[in-house]
């Protein structure tokens, strides 16, 4: 006789709940020391999510703004597929999602498309990158349209 597996939900969801948010927290506080460094003004928010089964939290997010364009770093979940958590830097108004940061076992890594021409077909297609600075202002260079190696 087969069993049916129920999916569960993890056992102790207040530290996966608060490991999410101080990564969130770090993240946020690495681009914003980026940004300074790069005389980039930047302006803190909070994001209201509710993801089963951790509930409804608050995490920062951060507006970033480059000469006349205007960037959002902006969490968008805890749980997603290949990974530990998402975020997300969008160029706004348009909110293209042009960055999806991913965190796995500890560590950002970045999809990023650059704009010469070679927009991978998902963001799966794109060569995953370790987050550190050179990449973050590469993606930013690509989405103010300045050219950029990927």
């Amino acid at each position: 006789m087969s069993t049916l597996k129920t999916t569960q939900a993890p056992k102790d969801t207040d530290k996966i709940r608060a490991d999410w948010i101080a990564a969130v927290t770090d993240l946020v506080a690495q681009v914003e020391g980026w940004c300074k460094e790069e005389d980039w003004p930047t302006r803190r928010a909070i994001k209201t999510l509710d993801e089963p089964p951790i509930g409804k939290y608050g995490v920062p997010m951060l507006l970033i703004q480059n000469l006349d364009v205007r960037l959002l770093l902006e969490p968008v979940s805890r749980f997603v597929a290949g990974g530990d958590g998402l975020v997300d830097l969008y160029r706004m108004p348009a909110y293209d999602d042009i960055a999806s940061i991913f965190w796995r076992r500890g560590k950002w890594y970045i999809h990023y498309w650059p704009s010469n021409g070679k927009v991978p077909a998902t963001p799966l297609d794109a060569k995953p990158r370790l987050f550190t600075k050179a990449q973050f202002v590469r993606a930013v260079q690509s989405m103010i349209g300045e050219d950029a190696e990927a």
